[in-house]
């Protein structure tokens, strides 16, 4: 079978959860920024299946900014048709 056939999605906060686990260090590990990448001894570049990992962090930036507002807390500004 060419190509993927199984995608696990997983969501992450900005706030460092109960693992250490954040949005920011995941992005990190996917991209081996060595901040984020010590549990490894000599890690290989990442195989991209698709995008460019350089700009994730940017993307996911502008996404956040184009669809959350801050207020009391987040929330979402999605409009349902």
């Amino acid at each position: 079978m060419p190509g993927p056939i199984f995608m696990h999605v997983q969501t992450f906060s900005h706030k460092v959860g109960k693992a250490g686990n954040n949005v920011h260090q995941v992005i990190g590990e996917a991209t081996r920024t060595p901040e984020f990448s010590k549990h490894v001894d000599n890690p290989k570049p990442p195989r991209v299946i698709e995008g460019d990992p350089s700009i994730f962090r940017a993307l996911h930036d502008a996404h956040v900014a184009e669809h959350f507002h801050k207020g009391n807390g987040y929330h979402p500004r999605f409009q349902l048709s």
